[in-house]
């Protein structure tokens, strides 16, 4: 637990819990439990070890020790912490029989791997200690010990930044704290807002806020906004509970393919202006003709002069800057290179555009799928996919039942459902003399016919209406859908699941097929 998120926590406990009596106090080999008595009985569990943190409990766990029986009874008469920071401290009043009251601490150091919790008297001796870990070297810290808190080992915090402009050097900031702030001042605020912003909700907020990540943070941020409660959240750090993650996924890749449309967008907008540069090949290539035909004319003369330049209508008089220093014939030569240059890059500037255009139309594709999927599992699905990258299963371990299945003359007919299952039927079930299917330049699902016989012009017209059937423009009344052969469908490395570029290729319009139409080539 960050500092951050056991400010808020302690606060909340305190008032929940501030007044209880203390039933027991249980303890096991990484937790202390506190079981108190208001109105009903209720516990905190402070955790310790590798994932340290303080929280309410369902039940009061562990057995109890003989140092601690002394606080039975007392009253909880407060719970604070050192403010951002990672130790909490328990505040116990008891009255003895002789009407005298004594106070006694529960110093509870979260402090990662050397977390401990320590039970001091009204003396500061310290009674108990939950284990042997020491948070801070420098420190006596024994039983029979006077109680001396760890060093904090930051000065600054959100209330006392001091011109700081840079948030891991506060108290209390982990770094998914880090990253969440840095997106909240990004979206407009200053520091010293975003400062202020993030205390509003440790002290004034009640709910825990559930990154796109499944993590949780103490402050609504652009990427945190759904929330849960601290009984919630206790729920999922004692493992009784998962975060609720509700949409998670399906704004994690929508934001994915939104920055990789951006990002295409902007490459294509480069490589258009590449392109009208290429073009002008041609200006070039004249100036290297008109040079050429006028050397004996130039004869070492340099700036701007007057050239002719012969054409099949006659002669045009072009003016022409000669550099200084510049040999004409060397010149020339440089001028016809560059065009040649220029030229040859005009095609492979084109090609690259073309195939920039396919990555949008598979982005458009994956975001129109994303949009109407069916729910959460489909989305963790391609997101598990996405993460194995090019390492594929097996054509052996693909199922065809992931895939509709459809009976044509010529053979089978198999379309993707999802962005997954598009994938994995072409590039990890497909075989390369298959025939590949898909709507041009609309999202659309993938459709591969495995042929037993050649197919007619009707089968590649009913594997067309299938596919049209299955795409964005289903409702309309002719739909162009492009196909060829599998193996001229390729992925590029690294790209998503779905991604394909294709050039040779044929086209066929379509209605697409209604429902009746379809039913009617179902196969199991």
């Amino acid at each position: 637990m960050d500092g951050l998120t056991l400010t808020k926590t302690v606060r909340l406990l305190n008032a929940e819990f501030a007044g209880s009596k203390l039933n027991r106090i249980g303890v096991t080999d990484d937790s202390l439990y506190l079981s108190l008595y208001a109105e009903g009985v209720k516990c905190i569990r402070i955790r310790c070890g590798d994932t340290p943190a303080v929280f309410p409990s369902p039940k009061c766990d562990g057995s109890q020790s003989d140092r601690l029986e002394a606080l039975n009874g007392a009253t909880l008469k407060s719970i604070d912490c050192r403010k951002y920071d990672r130790l909490v401290r328990f505040t116990f009043l008891k009255r003895r029989p002789s009407g005298k009251i004594i106070q006694y601490w529960l110093m509870a150091e979260l402090i990662g791997r050397m977390s401990n919790v320590a039970v001091v008297d009204g003396e500061g001796t310290v009674l108990y200690l939950l284990n042997k870990s020491n948070a801070d070297a420098d420190r006596a810290f024994g039983i029979g010990e006077k109680y001396t808190a760890p060093k904090a080992n930051k000065r600054l915090n959100t209330d006392n930044h001091e011109n700081c402009g840079n948030f891991s050097e506060l108290a209390g900031f982990y770094p998914l704290n880090v990253k969440h702030a840095e997106k909240l001042k990004s979206s407009g605020f200053t520091f010293a807002e975003t400062c202020a912003y993030i205390d509003s909700y440790l002290f004034d907020d009640d709910k825990f806020y559930i990154t796109a990540n499944g993590k949780v943070i103490p402050f609504k941020s652009p990427e945190a906004e759904e929330s849960m409660s601290l009984a919630e959240y206790a729920g999922v750090l004692n493992g009784d509970a998962e975060i609720r993650k509700s949409g998670a996924a399906k704004r994690r890749l929508l934001k994915f393919y939104e920055k990789q449309r951006k990002k295409y967008t902007s490459l294509r907008a480069e490589l258009e202006k590449e392109l009208r540069d290429a073009e002008g090949w041609k200006d070039i290539y004249e100036k290297g003709v008109l040079l050429r035909d006028n050397l004996a004319e130039i004869d070492g003369r340099s700036g701007e002069m007057e050239l002719s330049f012969y054409t099949e209508k006659g002669v045009e008089k072009r003016k022409f800057f000669m550099p200084e220093g510049e040999n004409p014939s060397a010149y020339t030569a440089k001028l016809f290179k560059k065009a040649a240059k220029m030229e040859r890059s005009v095609f492979r500037i084109e090609e690259r555009i073309k195939e920039i255009d396919q990555f949008l139309e598979g982005i458009e594709e994956q975001i129109y799928f994303i949009e109407k999927s069916a729910g959460e599992e489909e989305l963790l699905a391609l997101e598990d996919e996405m993460r194995r990258g090019d390492k594929v299963k097996s054509k052996q371990e693909m199922k065809q039942k992931q895939f509709m299945c459809f009976q044509l003359p010529c053979g089978k007919a198999y379309a993707g459902r999802n962005s997954v299952t598009n994938h994995r039927l072409v590039f990890q079930f497909a075989k390369p003399d298959d025939y590949w299917f898909h709507a041009q330049k609309i999202p659309s699902a993938h459709l591969i016919l495995r042929c037993e016989t050649p197919p007619s012009e009707e089968d590649i017209q009913t594997a067309a209406a299938i596919t049209a059937a299955f795409s964005k423009h289903r409702h309309e009344a002719r739909v162009t859908v492009d196909y060829t052969r599998k193996k001229h469908v390729k992925k590029p490395k690294g790209t998503p699941p779905g991604f394909v570029i294709y050039h040779k290729f044929g086209s066929v319009t379509v209605q697409p097929a209604v429902e009746a139409e379809i039913d009617k080539v179902k196969a199991d």
